[in-house]
């Protein structure tokens, strides 16, 4: 049996690329709540749309998270987050510089 080894910058990384796609999720969510009769049975339903969505970005950036802390990553906040090729929706997604793996 093989020993795998991961390190903490891999698995941020891995994280990062999984919110890229939860954004890629999020545009077909936003393409599926311009279907009219989706959006009638929301309405009827009492949910309004915005907060589907940011139900879903929540929970995909709570599962990310947790993934993270699991891993032993510490969790940058998004106001200490200033990086330009950051895009908003990756806010508060981003791990600290994980200390040197040996």
């Amino acid at each position: 049996m093989g020993l795998d080894v991961y390190f903490r910058r891999d698995i941020a990384n891995v994280l990062r690329a999984t919110a890229c796609a939860s954004d890629g999720s999020m545009g077909v969510a936003i393409q599926l709540l311009g279907d009219p009769e989706l959006c009638q049975q929301l309405d009827e339903a009492g949910i309004p749309q915005e907060k589907l969505l940011q139900a879903y970005q929540m929970g995909v950036r709570n599962t990310l998270l947790s993934v993270g802390l699991a891993f032993g990553l510490e969790p940058v906040r998004a106001s200490v987050q200033r990086r330009p090729e950051v895009s908003p929706g990756l806010a508060g997604l981003l791990w600290a510089e994980a200390p040197q793996d040996r």
